[in-house]
């Protein structure tokens, strides 16, 4: 008696590498509050439960030939991880860069990466510096106040907006 198809396997296990760690990371970014501003657009559910189930299908069939598949090849298999692993990374990078921008109480940003997620608070903010500018977005980086420097690209048009919220946000001296 044979036990499970291959495709079959792989797809539960594409699920488990794949499918629940990127939700889980979707689901986390969507209980943020409503932002102020967005640093790029997000998409609707359908796009993005789209890229999730791409990055999936492309870790199954990784899986399915890798493990799988009749050639032991380790150079082509390690080509195809370096491969996958390339579309599973621009694929949670385009989910998390999403929801980078101003909320009501504080920040989000990805890093230059986009993988570098990450929360402030405007009262920490010591210092901003532009480091990029065009006439649709600012790259700005941001020193706080424990000394780690931040990176957040924002609407030019928008900029404004920062700026208001941390002289609402400061403490009073």
């Amino acid at each position: 008696m044979s036990g499970p198809s291959p495709w079959l396997t792989s797809v539960l296990f594409a699920i488990l590498v794949a499918t629940v760690p990127l939700t889980w990371v979707f689901r986390i970014m969507l209980d943020l509050p409503e932002p102020l501003v967005v640093s790029y657009r997000r998409w609707p559910r359908w796009a993005n439960a789209t890229l999730i189930a791409v990055v999936t299908g492309a870790v199954t069939v990784f899986i399915r030939f890798a493990y799988y598949g009749v050639s032991r090849d380790l150079l082509g298999i390690g080509a195809q991880l370096v491969v996958v692993s390339i579309v599973y990374v621009f694929g949670l990078v385009l989910l998390v860069r999403q929801f980078t921008g101003l909320y009501p109480e504080y920040f989000v940003t990805a890093g230059r990466s986009g993988l570098g997620v990450r929360k402030a608070v405007y009262q920490n903010i010591s210092s901003i510096e532009t480091v990029g500018d065009s006439p649709e977005e600012t790259c700005l980086e941001i020193e706080m106040t424990s000394g780690e420097f931040l990176r957040l690209d924002l609407p030019t048009d928008k900029l404004s907006r920062l700026y208001d919220e941390i002289k609402k946000n400061k403490p009073d001296p």
